[in-house]
């Protein structure tokens, strides 16, 4: 059985066991130095996320405003919630205004219908069991409108 350099027993056609020819492929891949001038050794142009070094900081703050989750704002028809940061918007209205991480049971509810109608005083926080409470007769008024 052939050895490696490492001590570790070696492939059978190979010379190297799995962690040297892993470690040989990573040196031998990474041979330029990163564009952005750090230094890294890299097998592309950039380390990721370097390229954007190169930017002004002009460019640098208006790219990192695309990043915080206001471009989803008000991209939606009416018939959806809006998002910030990934999250619905009346979720964090309302986790404001408790002090506190609502958990997956909770529902909050628009009072008045209108979904885009986050002010404090028009959520509330529901069980699931109380919101389609709330709903019932509207479920049921659109069962028999389709039947």
């Amino acid at each position: 059985m052939k050895m490696c350099p490492c001590g570790q027993p070696a492939d059978k056609s190979r010379s190297l066991c799995n962690r040297c020819r892993m470690e040989q492929r990573e040196r031998s891949a990474r041979v330029n130095p990163c564009e952005c001038g750090c230094g890294v050794l890299v097998s592309r142009r950039f380390e990721h996320g370097h390229q954007t070094r190169l930017f002004s900081r002009q460019e640098q703050a208006r790219r990192a405003h695309f990043n915080d989750g206001s471009t989803q704002r008000d991209r939606s028809t009416k018939d959806t919630y809006r998002k910030v940061r990934g999250k619905h918007e009346h979720r964090r209205v309302m986790e404001s205004e408790l002090g506190r991480k609502l958990s997956s049971s909770e529902i909050v509810h628009h009072k008045n219908g209108d979904k885009k109608d986050n002010r404090p005083g028009n959520l509330e926080v529901m069980t699931r069991a109380e919101h389609i409470a709330e709903h019932r007769q509207d479920l049921n008024q659109g069962r028999r409108a389709k039947a």
